[in-house]
């Protein structure tokens, strides 16, 4: 069986999961939306005092993690009283935006016409943005109350959503508190990837956590 036929079977059959990451942000918002060392590099525009960590940090070369420098950044912006999660909605909600072209048009009716299930590390809602209807699909983040009902399309936001924006997944104590803590969003991610046939669009699985998950998934 080929692979396209296998994704087409298990998208008629509503077994289709797609796994999204920054790079499908990126064609979404004609790559507005930031990767996650944009992210970071934003922040650190906020106050001149934080510069010092862009250069120290997210220069080409740099070996300490993504979510370390975070960290480093969320300790900075509590002296300036700023939230690093609060920051992180107004950059996401500023610079990504969903963009109506001809990259967009196949995502956006593939979504309205097919159910499916997406799995996202973005904190972005650009692939709700695509579907006309608000009853046809739900968003599934931490701090959110989920769902009852059924939605022809299903976003699960595993670190979280710019609609609760202090849920979200961004320093190394969140990432300790993922990968230690059997949540409904971990139970979840482990039973869809079994579950469904899995499509990975636009991530290269750098995550620490997930890449754990899909290990296990794997054997």
């Amino acid at each position: 069986m080929s692979h396209y036929f296998e994704i087409a079977y298990a998208a008629v059959n509503r077994r289709l999961c797609l796994f999204t990451g920054t790079g499908f942000s990126k064609v979404l918002s004609e790559s507005t939306a930031p990767t996650w060392i944009e992210l970071l590099s934003a922040l650190c525009d906020l106050d001149p005092s934080l510069q010092s960590i862009r250069e120290d940090y997210l220069k080409e070369g740099a070996q300490l993690p993504l979510e370390d420098i975070a960290q480093i950044i969320a300790i900075e912006l509590e002296k300036l009283e700023l939230n690093i999660y609060e920051e992180i909605e107004k950059i996401i909600n500023e610079k990504a935006k969903c963009v109506n072209n001809h990259a967009t048009k196949p995502i956006q009716d593939f979504f309205n016409q097919h159910a499916c299930r997406v799995i996202t590390t973005n904190y972005d809602k650009l692939g709700q943005a695509l579907i006309s209807k608000s009853d046809s699909y739900q968003t599934i983040a931490p701090g959110m109350v989920i769902p009852r009902f059924n939605a022809k399309v299903k976003f699960y936001h595993v670190h979280g959503s710019v609609d609760i924006p202090h849920k979200m997944v961004v320093t190394t104590n969140d990432y300790m508190n993922f990968i230690n803590h059997d949540s409904y969003f971990s139970r979840k991610l482990s039973t869809m990837l079994y579950e469904n046939t899995v499509v990975i669009l636009g991530y290269k699985l750098g995550d620490t956590n997930l890449k754990a998950i899909l290990s296990e998934y794997n054997t």
